[in-house]
């Protein structure tokens, strides 16, 4: 590793790059947490969808979040795309 890392050419074969003991950022790893980010945004709008329709089930005041993350939260779908296409 050591060697490869010399001559410039510090991937194994997992696609990890190295330098001085630290490991890069790597595509996979992009991807991955892409993924995670994207899960969890879908989970939060979904959420907010379900307490909307509780709140709306028994007439009671829906919180201004609720409403703003039920509405328009695939927007925050836009955050993954632009990190990832930033890091090419």
């Amino acid at each position: 590793m050591e060697q490869r890392a010399r001559r410039g050419q510090g991937n194994d074969k997992f696609g990890r790059v190295e330098a001085n003991g630290w490991t890069y950022f790597t595509t996979r790893n992009t991807v991955i947490l892409a993924l995670v980010q994207v899960g969890v945004i879908v989970l939060g709008v979904l959420a907010a969808g379900a307490a909307h329709k509780w709140y709306t089930t028994f007439n009671m005041r829906l919180p201004s979040s609720t409403i703003l993350v039920a509405e328009y939260g695939f927007l925050a779908l836009v955050l993954p795309l632009a990190w990832s296409r930033w890091r090419y």
